[in-house]
């Protein structure tokens, strides 16, 4: 069975929202904020959506409880609230996350997709570095990492995958992409458990490899 992890997130120099995601992301309503057994179906790992009177709730109904530092919710997101972060490093050195408890339910073995929606805040210029999406890896070979790559010398940014497997890492790699400050896109990472990864931005394919 495929698993999913769903957020909505405004953080780094972000609006963004993040769910995980089956391997299928042209086939699932994307587009509309996930209720019913999109939210809370056996696939669904955790759902957090921000939303007023639950901002740090796990909407899936499995626990996964956030803990805010530094960022905060935004009650304009993509469809209701959003989680906001500040740009970090090096303008300030500070946190700005949303954080859960480690649970192993949260790693899924098999095939899983990494999905959120993002609206870039204007501080997110050309000069500002790469910013962690989603990290449950950092330095581990456990785990899974999203990262928006720093800006190249066109604008675009090139996000990247990182995924541990006990004994050693791989990183998969998008198409570049352009983000306006002021507009959403969606954008996802699905890996099929075999080997294949693969990026999608607003349901388009945006590059695979295996």
């Amino acid at each position: 069975m495929n698993a999913r992890l769903l957020a909505w997130f405004v953080f780094a120099s972000l609006v963004a929202g993040i769910p995980l995601l089956a391997a299928q992301p042209l086939c699932e309503p994307w587009q509309t904020e996930y209720t019913g057994d999109e939210a809370t179906g056996p696939e669904t790992i955790a759902l957090w959506q921000f939303n007023a009177g639950a901002e740090t709730q796990d909407a899936s109904g499995h626990g996964h409880t956030l803990a805010l530092e530094g960022a905060k919710p935004h009650p304009k997101g993509r469809f209701g609230a959003c989680l906001e972060c500040f740009p970090g490093w090096p303008v300030e050195d500070k946190r700005h996350r949303a954080l859960v408890k480690s649970d192993p339910r949260l790693s899924p073995t098999g095939a899983f997709t990494l999905e959120m929606w993002i609206q870039p805040k204007p501080e997110l210029g050309a000069d500002y570095p790469e910013a962690f999406l989603l990290d449950k890896k950092y330095v581990a070979h456990q785990d899974y990492q999203l990262i928006l790559g720093a800006a190249e010398r066109d604008g675009t940014r090139v996000l990247r995958a990182c995924l541990g497997f006990g004994g050693d890492s791989a990183t998969w790699f998008s198409r570049p992409l352009r983000l306006e400050p002021g507009q959403w896109h969606h954008v996802a990472f699905t890996y099929d458990g075999t080997g294949t990864g693969s990026f999608f931005v607003d349901g388009k394919p945006w590059g695979s490899r295996r």
